[in-house]
Protein backbone atom coordinates (compact mmCIF):
# COMPACT_ATOMS: atom_id res chain seq x y z
CA UNK A 1 0.00 0.00 0.00
CA UNK A 2 1.27 3.53 -0.95
CA UNK A 3 1.46 5.65 2.16
CA UNK A 4 -0.28 9.25 2.28
CA UNK A 5 3.12 10.91 1.79
CA UNK A 6 4.38 9.57 -1.01
CA UNK A 7 0.98 9.42 -2.74
CA UNK A 8 1.20 13.09 -1.80
CA UNK A 9 4.72 13.52 -3.38
CA UNK A 10 3.54 11.31 -6.85
CA UNK A 11 1.31 14.21 -7.37
CA UNK A 12 2.82 17.43 -6.12
CA UNK A 13 4.68 18.32 -8.90
CA UNK A 14 2.36 17.88 -11.50
CA UNK A 15 0.45 21.12 -12.55
CA UNK A 16 -2.97 18.96 -12.89
CA UNK A 17 -2.64 17.53 -9.34
CA UNK A 18 -0.82 20.56 -7.52
CA UNK A 19 -3.09 22.59 -6.50
CA UNK A 20 -5.08 20.06 -4.91
CA UNK A 21 -2.40 18.49 -2.91
CA UNK A 22 -0.86 21.94 -1.51
CA UNK A 23 -4.66 22.47 0.20
CA UNK A 24 -4.11 18.78 1.45
CA UNK A 25 -0.55 19.15 2.76
CA UNK A 26 -1.40 20.43 6.47
CA UNK A 27 -4.08 16.88 6.44
CA UNK A 28 -0.06 15.18 5.25
CA UNK A 29 2.11 16.92 7.19
CA UNK A 30 0.75 18.36 10.40
CA UNK A 31 3.74 18.89 11.89
CA UNK A 32 5.14 21.06 9.63
CA UNK A 33 2.47 22.72 6.92
CA UNK A 34 0.33 24.53 9.80
CA UNK A 35 -2.05 25.80 6.63
CA UNK A 36 -2.38 26.34 3.08
CA UNK A 37 -5.05 29.08 1.94
CA UNK A 38 -5.39 30.40 -2.12
CA UNK A 39 -7.32 32.25 -3.99
CA UNK A 40 -8.45 33.14 -7.75
CA UNK A 41 -9.74 36.65 -9.21
CA UNK A 42 -10.56 36.51 -13.05
CA UNK A 43 -10.39 39.96 -14.38
CA UNK A 44 -11.20 41.39 -17.78
CA UNK A 45 -8.08 43.64 -19.56
CA UNK A 46 -7.81 45.03 -22.62
CA UNK A 47 -6.24 42.93 -25.49
CA UNK A 48 -2.50 42.98 -25.90
CA UNK A 49 -2.23 40.51 -27.90
CA UNK A 50 -0.48 37.85 -25.25
CA UNK A 51 -0.88 34.26 -25.61
CA UNK A 52 -2.24 34.22 -22.14
CA UNK A 53 -5.50 35.73 -22.72
CA UNK A 54 -8.61 34.53 -23.03
CA UNK A 55 -11.03 34.98 -26.54
CA UNK A 56 -13.04 37.33 -24.80
CA UNK A 57 -10.02 39.13 -22.66
CA UNK A 58 -10.12 37.96 -19.46
CA UNK A 59 -7.54 36.64 -17.26
CA UNK A 60 -7.27 35.28 -14.01
CA UNK A 61 -4.64 35.55 -10.99
CA UNK A 62 -3.62 32.82 -8.39
CA UNK A 63 -2.39 33.31 -5.20
CA UNK A 64 -1.53 30.47 -2.83
CA UNK A 65 0.15 30.93 1.18
CA UNK A 66 1.70 28.90 3.00
CA UNK A 67 2.35 28.69 6.80
CA UNK A 68 4.86 26.19 7.71
CA UNK A 69 7.25 25.69 10.91
CA UNK A 70 10.69 25.50 10.60
CA UNK A 71 13.48 22.79 12.17
CA UNK A 72 13.91 25.17 14.64
CA UNK A 73 10.05 25.48 15.24
CA UNK A 74 9.88 29.14 13.85
CA UNK A 75 6.71 30.23 11.70
CA UNK A 76 7.37 31.30 8.45
CA UNK A 77 4.56 32.45 5.54
CA UNK A 78 5.76 31.55 1.85
CA UNK A 79 3.58 32.69 -0.79
CA UNK A 80 3.34 32.94 -4.82
CA UNK A 81 1.05 34.41 -7.56
CA UNK A 82 0.83 33.33 -10.64
CA UNK A 83 -1.20 34.84 -13.72
CA UNK A 84 -2.18 33.92 -17.17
Amino acid sequence: NESLCNWWERGADKPKDAFRRALLAPQVFPDTILAVDAWTRYHQSENDGTENEDVDGSHVSALVVVVFKTKNNNIRTWSCTKSA
